[in-house]
């Protein structure tokens, strides 16, 4: 990383390559500009939007050979977005084919995926846009920590990722109810409007959290990328409501890909606003919906204790 390491920021390594630096800032520095600060958004991209480019990788030729040649210039310009989407041009075979292997449903259809890849290369040039990248589900992650092999998820970023701003830990937030740092992040949020964009049991999470002032857009689990549209369209009437417009607000998702889809256009349109895309971490006020996930059953003892959630989760 070059200059100084920002006042309040360690480095993080992503698998430790010292390729991949990336800033961790404790979650008190966000809220901090939650309540002091301009608004920002927060968009981050894990090991699942990396695997889907390694899989891409190995279907087509092109695609592989492109993200070579650009390991190989190491420069942020090429290649050039028309060479990048003629390689990204794949067949509805090839798109079904690779949708079925992990069953990751509409990411290759509709010229989705192609959006995230021209989005990737072409950020808002906007005060407040805060990349975040990691290469793993989950910082304590022991056994595989992604698909793929960290090293085939280093050629994708290093080859299709510019940095023209240095990057945030993407799993700031999830390290957070570990710790109990997130309870700042609550106390900060919890005097403003909230708006949750996620899947049906998020509708209960202002109840869970004593969130006053709180709205959900509900997302599908399997069709939200094929509803993507009308998601946005909801997004943006209920943030231009009477209620709401002209207020500090904040946007949480849990919406996997689509919050950075998401993101990416609603951000430069709204004021006051800041948004973060926090993953899974919501669902840990939902034990029937967390019960499962590794993450949460790797720390559960340190998170139920941290974010005192004891009632939740009786002995």
């Amino acid at each position: 990383m070059q200059g100084p390491v920002p006042e309040g920021a360690e480095v993080v390594l992503l698998e430790g390559y010292e390729d991949l630096p990336a800033l961790k800032y404790p979650v008190s520095w966000y809220a901090a500009r939650v309540r002091d600060g301009a608004p920002f958004a927060f968009a981050k991209r894990t090991h699942g939007f990396w695997d889907r480019l390694v899989e891409l990788m190995e279907f087509s030729d092109d695609f592989r050979d492109l993200v070579h040649e650009a390991i190989r210039r190491g420069n942020p310009d090429f290649p050039s977005w028309d060479t990048l989407e003629r390689v990204l041009r794949i067949d509805g075979k090839t798109a079904k084919k690779l949708e079925k292997l992990r069953k990751y449903k509409h990411f290759w259809e509709d010229r989705f995926f192609v959006d995230l890849v021209r989005e990737l290369r072409h950020p808002p040039d906007l005060e407040g846009w805060i990349e975040a990248q990691a290469l793993r589900a989950y910082t304590k992650a022991v056994f595989r920590p992604a698909i793929h092999e960290p090293e085939r998820l280093r050629e994708v970023l290093l080859a299709l990722a510019p940095r023209r701003r240095p990057w945030h830990y993407a799993l700031t937030f999830k390290d957070s109810v570990v710790t109990g740092e997130f309870n700042e992040m609550l106390e900060t949020i919890r005097p403003m409007p909230v708006v949750v964009v996620g899947p049906k049991h998020l509708a209960r999470l202002g109840e869970r959290c004593a969130l006053p002032d709180f709205r959900h857009i509900p997302i599908h689990e399997t069709e939200a990328i094929g509803d993507r549209e009308k998601v946005l369209a909801e997004c943006r009437r209920v943030l231009a409501s009477p209620a709401l417009r002209g207020r500090r607000k904040i946007v949480l998702l849990q919406a996997g890909s689509l919050a950075w889809w998401l993101m990416y256009r609603l951000f430069p349109e709204s004021e006051r606003t800041w948004f973060l895309d926090l993953g899974r971490v919501l669902d840990i006020w939902f034990p029937e919906v967390v019960a499962d996930q590794r993450w949460f059953l790797f720390d559960k003892a340190a998170i139920v204790k941290a974010m005192r959630m004891e009632a939740l989760y009786p002995a």
